[in-house]
């Protein structure tokens, strides 16, 4: 979709409708433009995006694997939830992996402007970080651990009760994935 888009925190992982989701991973080289490589499931491509255009080369899952040496810092992992989809909105909840562990961020995409100004924060979401430079793919690329657990919360038990969540959930993702592959083989 093309339009705007606002991201946001989360501030409780809701009870989701359904875990159909999908895989990311992108690398970066360069942020201005920005251009990467990105896999999507089985989908491989290099991208190059500005905010009025986006280029994207299709590539074979050899030749992602050429480049990955190549990105600055680290590759970003994620599973991508579809929260909701609406006619003018679609909702995506982001599940960090690796040493992004712990992050949970929802990006609402909107086909103009005025729907983005009009839309109504549903109270699970938390702090709005669209211009928030820290959670910028710059930013995201060059992350550890303590600092993903420094931005997002305050105090151990929260981190732990977060983790906990978040672990919840991948198992659920998990179960339904296997469930989905063994109607699908029958």
């Amino acid at each position: 979709m093309i339009g705007v888009t606002r991201k946001f925190l989360v501030k409780e992982i809701p009870a989701l409708e359904s875990l159909e989701y999908q895989t990311y991973k992108e690398g970066y080289f360069s942020f201005c433009p920005f251009t990467y490589i990105e896999q999507c499931d089985q989908d491989y491509a290099l991208v190059m995006e500005t905010s009025l255009y986006q280029n994207r080369v299709p590539l074979t899952e050899q030749e992602f694997y050429q480049y990955v040496p190549h990105i600055q810092n680290h590759i970003i992992e994620k599973k991508r939830v579809l929260v909701s989809c609406h006619t003018d909105e679609t909702i995506y909840m982001d599940i960090y992996q690796s040493q992004l562990m712990g992050l949970v961020t929802i990006e609402v995409e909107f086909i103009n402007k005025e729907k983005a100004e009009l839309f109504v924060i549903p109270n699970w979401f938390g702090k709005e970080i669209t211009y928030d430079t820290r959670y910028q793919k710059q930013s995201l690329s060059s992350m550890t651990k303590e600092t993903v657990q420094k931005l997002q919360l305050s105090g151990a038990e929260m981190w732990y009760t977060r983790l906990q969540q978040i672990s919840k959930l991948l198992s659920c993702i998990k179960t339904y994935t296997k469930v989905k592959e063994i109607k699908e083989k029958s």
